[in-house]
């Protein structure tokens, strides 16, 4: 889940580790086919492919210099919109439309070209990156709920106190 709204690091990495696991099923089908689904597929694969790897190295070069610029925070904490969104966009040239060249016209012409799905581990797609968002919530709501507790426990005794205070002060005063 993206951090106020930005993308992670961890969630970057995710992504290139999903799309590359697409990308080797896409090949392997490709490859276990015997030949090209058409004239212009190898050509459309290469310039995707020098698209894609464009993309994953400026994502892992931003993510390597994140993590250097700020070294005590984790990957699930440090936002790297510009990685993500540069991986994304280099899966199809226009987005929101499917293009020939793009990633899912390279798919859907080699499912055809099959007959059949490509078969895809789904299980290793599964993101690992957590939700920073919602762990902050729950640590400050712990926080919250300890300092309701402690202020429970501290009540009765501030009452005493402040009659004891207020004992000694109107004492001191007629003195």
């Amino acid at each position: 889940m993206p951090l106020l709204g930005q993308h992670t690091a961890a969630e970057t990495l995710d992504l290139i580790r999903a799309k590359d696991l697409t990308i080797f099923a896409l090949d392997k089908a490709r490859q276990e086919e015997g030949k090209a689904p058409d004239d212009t597929w190898e050509a459309d694969r290469e310039n995707f492919g020098a698209r894609y790897e464009k993309a994953r190295t400026i994502a892992n070069g931003l993510i390597g210099a994140s993590r250097v610029s700020l070294p005590l925070v984790g990957d699930e904490y440090r936002p790297v919109e510009p990685a993500y969104q540069g991986v994304l966009d280099s899966l199809s040239k226009t987005p929101g439309t499917i293009q020939k060249g793009d990633l899912q016209d390279l798919w859907n012409r080699v499912e055809n070209a099959r007959g059949s799905a490509i078969p895809i581990d789904v299980l290793k797609l599964q993101p690992t990156a957590g939700d920073p968002d919602l762990k902050v919530f729950q640590a400050s709501d712990t926080v919250i709920r300890k300092g309701e507790e402690a202020a429970k426990k501290a009540s009765p005794w501030l009452i005493v106190g402040g009659v004891a205070a207020g004992a000694l002060a109107l004492i001191a005063l007629r003195r």
